[in-house]
């Protein structure tokens, strides 16, 4: 309900624009500020439920981002209601005008019902986590298309130098090499634009190579190059293996929430024994569980002993969900090792063992063999 709630208020948000845009004015008939009360009043109503079942955790816990953007939307929404209601969206200047554009925020709330949707809430969550990558992504780009900025414009600078400002514009093509070169905002700008293709490269060389030096176009084929055969794929390989860690992260945190979940819902706190484990073996969270992690559903006696590393017939709930965790995805090196080291100490273990044994049959032997001559 909340979802379909946040969904109406976005689409809303856009039927009333669009009105306005039709219309060329801000006033609205009585009936728009009558829809936009009741959005709000649903939103007040649905964070009030929120706040007062979560209590404090409400600003702490796991979903803590989502909670407080939802407030800060709400309130914006409460502004937008308040300004209309006083007549201040009609009027013009700066701040009333900021303050308008506020209400677009509104549609940003419509990314809360990825919660509602996993596949969704994948998503968006390796795009937020993402943004780091971004930030270095945008840095090296920048550095690059400085460097081959610095040196395009220093080679522009000594030919205006030298040919002078009057003869460059009066001469239409060497007035190109101001527009493209003149400065290095306009220069990284415009080598900005061929990396996302905003413009063909080939009307920002062919100035450079009549003019300037003929050499400039083994400069353009060199960067072209680097940067769409070579960087632009590491970055694209980059952000891939970054999605990808953070899609398995995701999925394993929301198969585990599903696993407390079903628990939360079927469990009263004592140990899971071999029959209730199979009750749960039926739930939906335990099937896409086994899914996942390639495990047999028609024989839950070998899972349940698999789970169970102390061979005690029983399982605590944190034993439960801690193994079921380490089941997801393919093993890490530190486990590997850890495998391989208790293998080796339960091969230590069995030859000591064996060892004994055979000195014990051996005193045996020696000490019966008098009796039987």
């Amino acid at each position: 309900v909340c979802g379909l709630a946040v969904l109406l208020n976005a689409a809303w948000v856009g039927y009333e624009t669009d009105w306005q845009a039709r219309n060329w004015t801000f006033q609205t008939p009585p009936w728009f500020h009558v829809m936009n009360v009741t959005f709000v009043a649903i939103m007040l109503a649905e964070l009030a439920i929120r706040i007062s079942a979560s209590g404090y955790d409400f600003f702490c816990d796991q979903n803590w981002k989502w909670n407080w953007f939802d407030i800060v939307v709400v309130s914006l929404q409460v502004v937008d209601v308040f300004m209309a209601e006083s007549g201040m969206d009609t009027q013009e200047g700066a701040t009333v005008r900021t303050l308008r554009t506020f209400r677009l925020v509104r549609v940003l709330r419509i990314a809360r019902i990825a919660t509602v949707f996993p596949e969704l809430h994948v998503l968006i969550s390796s795009v937020v986590d993402s943004l780091y990558s971004l930030f270095w992504v945008l840095v090296l780009v920048l550095g690059f298309l400085y460097g081959v900025s610095v040196s395009i414009t220093d080679l522009v600078n000594e030919h205006k130098i030298s040919v002078g400002l009057e003869a460059m514009e009066n001469d239409k093509g060497q007035e190109i090499l101001l527009e493209y070169y003149g400065t290095m905002d306009r220069t990284m700008l415009h080598f900005y634009m061929i990396i996302s293709e905003g413009i063909e490269w080939i009307e920002l060389v062919e100035p450079l190579s009549e003019y300037v030096s003929p050499w400039t176009q083994l400069v353009f084929v060199i960067f072209v190059g680097f940067q769409l055969f070579a960087l632009m794929n590491v970055i694209t390989a980059c952000f891939i293996d970054n999605a990808m860690k953070i899609a398995s992260k995701a999925e394993t945190q929301q198969i585990v929430a599903s696993l407390c979940d079903m628990l939360a819902d079927t469990h009263q706190g004592e140990d899971i024994d071999d029959k209730a484990f199979q009750r749960y073996f039926e739930h939906p969270s335990m099937v896409k569980y086994l899914e996942v992690v390639g495990c047999s559903v028609d024989d839950p006696a070998a899972v349940f002993e698999l789970i169970d590393e102390n061979g005690d017939g029983k399982l605590t709930e944190g034993e439960f969900i801690n193994f079921c965790r380490k089941l997801i995805g393919n093993a890490s090196a530190m486990q590997l090792a850890r495998c391989t080291a208790e293998l080796k100490h339960e091969i230590q273990m069995q030859s000591q063992a064996i060892q004994e044994l055979l000195q014990k049959r051996n005193l045996f032997a020696t000490a019966t063999t008098p009796r039987l001559s």
